[in-house]
């Protein structure tokens, strides 16, 4: 991996693990798309736009970097396991995980023009 890819993806890794990490205490669910109302969208699009501005990092390094946060908390954290639906759970959470990239590409027109 490219040594400009590696905040991106650390920053996606910890920003995975602390989506289903705060899923159960902030939604009463262990999946974060269970719990509030938008915590899951928001929570990504956040990610993503905090990484499209303060990391300028690149897309792709991000988006990997919350599917490994994510898997690893489900596997290794979780007390529950991946369960017997943890490849339809993985397929969701990688389209739904393009959300980042959108907020990504917000941060990255913001970074912009703020420095414009």
């Amino acid at each position: 991996m490219p040594t400009r890819a590696w905040p991106g993806f650390a920053f996606g890794a910890a920003w995975g693990f602390a989506i289903f990490a705060l899923s159960l205490p902030l939604g009463g669910h262990v999946e974060p798309w269970d719990g509030l109302p938008g915590y899951y969208p928001i929570a990504l699009v956040l990610g993503g736009l905090l990484a499209g501005i303060f990391l300028r990092a690149r897309p792709l390094p991000l988006w990997l970097g919350l599917m490994v946060g994510k898997v690893f908390y489900v596997c290794v954290c979780s007390s529950r396991g991946p369960g017997n639906l943890w490849p339809i759970g993985l397929a969701f959470d990688a389209v739904a995980s393009l959300l980042a990239l959108v907020g990504f590409w917000v941060g990255v027109w913001l970074a912009r023009r703020m420095v414009a």
